[in-house]
């Protein structure tokens, strides 16, 4: 098992660029991202996920976001970043017609169970209890997954099931992926301390 640590920032050309999601977004969830993300960016914020429920009645749209580096998130920054995104994704609603101006705006840490949607999170939760959801016909031979991730490559990740077996799994056939809190995890981590 190997796994190789990287940067959330990537430098091309002495710029940096923000690492693109490996996990593929929906095509509206895409347009939401393009908009927001690079403002949580400016302000020192990763957008970690995007998820939404049931737009065309007027659904929740959930924002995930961090901080760059090892900080912590604060509550009052969540706050801040959720009454901005709030007045930036209300100036921009006629550019998304599926919120049809009715939408519930939700902005959270990833939490104890974050969401993997970079190449980096994934190098990051190597040896970790994950949990992957594929694509429907994808070729995976499971629509859900829960193990332990062994291997992040260019094309896509290794994650070896609870039933001992190894799947290699490509990235256009994740559809959602997440770290599974562990609590024997937790204490060994404690215990360090």
């Amino acid at each position: 098992m190997w796994c190789i640590k990287s940067v959330v920032l990537l430098v091309i050309n002495n710029e940096q660029k923000i690492e693109p999601f490996v996990v593929s977004l929906s095509s509206e969830l895409e347009q939401i991202r393009e908009v927001c993300e690079p403002l949580l960016y400016d302000l020192g914020f990763e957008l970690v996920w995007l998820k939404a429920g049931a737009f065309e009645r007027g659904g929740i749209l959930s924002v995930f976001i961090d901080k760059y580096g090892d900080a912590l998130i604060a509550l009052d920054e969540i706050e801040k970043m959720s009454r901005l995104l709030g007045d930036v994704l209300d100036l921009k609603l006629a550019d998304f017609p599926f919120l049809n101006h009715k939408y519930h705006l939700e902005v959270s840490s990833p939490g104890i169970e974050r969401p993997l949607s970079r190449r980096s999170h994934f190098e990051e939760a190597c040896e970790q209890q994950v949990q992957i959801k594929c694509v429907p016909g994808a070729g995976v031979g499971v629509s859900k997954l829960l193990g332990t991730l062994t291997q992040v490559r260019d094309d896509g990740i290794s994650v070896l099931s609870t039933d001992l077996k190894e799947y290699k799994i490509e990235w256009k056939a994740i559809s959602f992926a997440h770290k599974v809190w562990s609590p024997a995890r937790f204490s060994k981590a404690k215990a360090k301390k």
